[in-house]
């Protein structure tokens, strides 16, 4: 997961365009990381009980629940995002039933001189925290 807390730092790398546009490619958390881990968090930050995930397509589940976003809107008195913008379901999809392990280094960040990184799951409860703020989520 890329952090701006982190990217930020990358992109001013002392004026060297070069070193920059690497090191800004390579801006990441070194995690290993399933989206199901940070479900727990989810649940945490919405204060909801856990259950096991379901194998679904987000594309079909939300497909009719802009009724559903609006009334949470109004309840919430969130910022008023339409619905087709709140989510890229097709990318959900991809993103929660992607079969491959993705494994990055970050050596290469390191050798040039980037030693900063950020705990994914503050990262996410910053993140979270912050569209909260922004009243674009309950």
């Amino acid at each position: 997961m890329i952090d701006e807390h982190n990217l930020v730092p990358v992109s001013g790398s002392g004026g060297d365009a070069y070193k920059s546009s690497q090191a800004a490619e390579l801006s990441l958390n070194a995690v290993i990381l399933r989206w199901r881990q940070l479900w727990s968090e989810l649940a945490a930050f919405y204060d909801l009980p856990i259950a096991e995930p379901l194998a679904m397509s987000t594309v079909s589940e939300m497909s009719e629940k802009a009724p559903l976003w609006d009334a949470i809107v109004t309840r919430y008195g969130l910022h008023a995002t339409p619905y087709g913008q709140i989510a890229n379901w097709a990318f959900v999809d991809w993103m929660l039933n992607f079969r491959e392990e993705t494994i990055l280094s970050t050596i290469k960040i390191r050798q040039a001189g980037f030693a900063d990184c950020i705990d994914t799951y503050q990262s996410f409860r910053r993140q979270l925290t912050r569209l909260r703020d922004l009243r674009i989520v309950p």
